[in-house]
């Protein structure tokens, strides 16, 4: 019998073979095995071969003969197989997913998988694709995703060492991790925390240390991860504001950005009350730091309607900022 885990190994794999057929004009069987071999990977040439099989399942154009080997007569990105495909194509990439994950392990799997693939993709030194690139950000303990994952799968009591904004040492921290969560470039590790009595984030580059605890943080978790984050843009829940519904009006020149890249999925565009020189929108949320980094993001081009309390923190905020210029020139 296969091992639970041996439907992950053979995704990896088979992102190892597309790696390595991208960056080549033509590669053989064995040297495919001998390169996967080195990386850790149990393969011979016949897996190999089963492994491309499935890669053209995914819509690639695979070539072979024996003096040259394999390679990509069409290049092939694995992002665009799988973004922008009708339903009944990504139905059989799922099932393709699916087929090769235990389906009892397969939420677990897939998601080890993907924060795998996040650190991957994130490394500045990996080799660039000429057909499709991402952001290169360097993030401090993003190598640890995996291993945070692990202790919020096992319900690990943790004690923390944090660095927070302002202080000149570290804060001793003992907390039960209850989820991973990614914003603007940013991972932070969601826990119910001893000291606090509560659930707070803790961006992972400021976690300096971490270690398993002696603390038994007993009790069945109320963490509703579907639902805690649903009305704040960002990783922070300020329970002392409530949703409002926030009307703002932006210059035509930022508009079209505001529309197309939502700030919140509540987010409503108001065409009928778009007029020759501004767009107006309006969504729902409870206002934290990450909502007024929105805000002060297009400070030049924006204006709360409603409610009135937030239009005038607006205008005072932004009376703040001009005595600071004002004040050093």
């Amino acid at each position: 019998m296969a091992k639970k885990s041996d439907s992950v190994l053979r995704i990896r794999r088979i992102f190892e073979i597309h790696k390595i057929l991208r960056n080549r004009e033509g590669i053989s069987a064995i040297d495919i095995v001998e390169n996967l071999l080195n990386k850790g990977y149990e393969t011979n040439e016949r897996m190999v071969a089963s492994d491309i099989a499935d890669l053209r399942l995914l819509g690639t154009e695979i070539s072979a003969n024996r003096h040259k080997g394999y390679w990509y007569s069409k290049p092939f990105s694995m992002l665009e197989a799988l973004e922008g495909v009708d339903s009944g194509n990504m139905n059989e990439i799922l099932a393709f997913v699916r087929k090769k994950t235990n389906d009892e392990l397969f939420k677990v799997n897939l998601a080890k998988l993907l924060i795998d693939l996040e650190q991957e993709v994130r490394n500045p030194n990996m080799e660039e694709n000429p057909y499709i690139q991402f952001e290169k950000v360097e993030l401090k303990n993003i190598e640890k995703l995996d291993l945070y994952y692990k202790y919020i799968t096992e319900k690990r009591v943790l004690d923390i060492d944090y660095h927070y904004f302002g202080s000149m040492e570290p804060a001793k921290i003992t907390i039960v991790p209850i989820q991973l969560r990614e914003y603007n470039n940013r991972w932070a590790l969601i826990g119910f925390s001893k000291e606090k009595n509560d659930y707070q984030n803790y961006a992972l580059d400021r976690i300096m240390n971490e270690r398993f605890s002696s603390e038994s943080l007993s009790g069945k978790s109320t963490f509703d991860a579907r639902n805690y984050y649903k009305d704040v843009i960002g990783n922070s829940v300020d329970k002392k504001n409530q949703v409002e519904t926030i009307r703002f009006k932006v210059k035509k020149s930022r508009a079209y950005y505001v529309a197309t890249k939502k700030w919140h999925h509540s987010q409503t565009n108001h065409v009928e009350l778009e007029d020759s020189t501004s767009m107006t929108f309006s969504l729902r949320v409870i206002p934290n730091r990450e909502f007024w980094a929105k805000v002060m993001e297009h400070i030049e081009d924006i204006e709360i309607l409603e409610p009135r309390w937030m239009a005038e923190k607006f205008r005072e905020r932004v009376r703040r900022v001009w005595e600071s210029v004002v004040g050093n020139l």
